[in-house]
């Protein structure tokens, strides 16, 4: 993918749900989840460039989303302490609970082949079967891992490799973790507070955003290899790392907009400025497409903008 040095936007609508974060793909491309402030969750056509429909209602702001391995259905999370599970077509929400949570789940992610799910808030992580979202690990190994406390962000790894990062007290505990055994395979005490991470979808590399810039680690079922890289300095916290389809880009934002960076080279490739943000962008690359799903400077309107290099 050839990108271009400046990042075009492409679409900007105004949404009426209030404040919005965590978008999310779906996996074909075609569809795009927006969690609001208001309860709701947004379902945004990439090729019509406009909403499909609104899905919900929550109790309170929707926090996370992620989609199924067909896109038929999306699971939410919101601060009414609920989860949800919604067929797209529909708007259906359907009798579901998901037991273990006294706080928001903040994070929601289904493995690639749809074996595991995962559901985190700050007071606990859970890991489900993926197919039937009841109970995927043997309780003790749930409690073992659940032995820390203030988790941050959660995330599976790409590819059908059954790994699990998570980042726990209060940013500065990285843990790897077997979703295969739910053994731990690495932990690490990191000197600057991490925020989010993103696995690659080539090879298994993870990347944490933390208050000073950039880490990349490869991991493995045996653990962290090597030591981490530091991809960037940008001197402000990391609010959302993604990396782009191939994972020779990756994106990160902190409060003053995104930089993409050449990961070969280390080198910055693009950035996208977001003049007086009242509100961090979260970057989310397409599965596909050198283009970007992303919040504007008020967190009210998404931004869909172009990453394409015309030359």
């Amino acid at each position: 993918m050839q990108l271009m040095k400046t990042i075009r936007t492409i679409h900007e609508i105004e949404l009426e749900g209030g404040l919005i974060a965590n978008l999310r793909w779906s996996p074909d491309g075609r569809l795009l989840a927006i969690p609001t402030e208001s309860g709701s969750i947004v379902i945004f056509e990439k090729e019509k460039g406009s909403v499909l429909r609104t899905i919900g209602h929550h109790e309170g702001r929707v926090t996370a989303v992620a989609w199924d391995r067909k896109g038929e259905c999306i699971l939410t999370g919101s601060v009414d302490l609920s989860i949800g599970l919604w067929r797209v077509a529909t708007g259906e929400r359907a009798p579901f609970t998901i037991q273990g949570h006294a706080m928001p789940v903040h994070t929601i992610e289904w493995t690639d082949e749809e074996a595991y799910a995962i559901t985190c808030s700050a007071d606990r992580l859970r890991v489900l079967d993926g197919a039937c979202l009841l109970a995927g690990w043997r309780k003790e190994d749930e409690d073992r891992v659940n032995e820390v406390a203030s988790f941050v962000v959660a995330s599976c790894s790409r590819q059908s490799t059954f790994l699990m990062a998570f980042v726990a007290d209060d940013g500065r505990l990285l843990r790897l973790v077997s979703l295969i055994s739910g053994d731990i395979l690495s932990s690490s005490q990191l000197s600057s507070s991490a925020r989010c991470v993103a696995w690659s979808p080539a090879g298994d590399v993870l990347a944490t955003g933390d208050d000073s810039g950039v880490s990349l680690r490869q991991c493995t079922q045996e653990g962290f290899e090597g030591a981490p890289i530091r991809l960037c300095e940008p001197g402000k916290p990391v609010r959302a790392v993604s990396f782009a389809p191939g994972g020779e880009f990756l994106a990160a934002a902190d409060d003053d907009g995104i930089e993409v960076w050449r990961l070969r080279s280390r080198r910055r490739a693009a950035s996208y400025l977001n003049p007086r943000s009242s509100v961090a962008p979260v970057p989310v690359f397409h599965p596909f497409e050198p283009l970007v799903a992303m919040t504007d400077p008020s967190g009210h309107k998404l931004l869909l903008l172009d990453l394409s290099d015309d030359s």
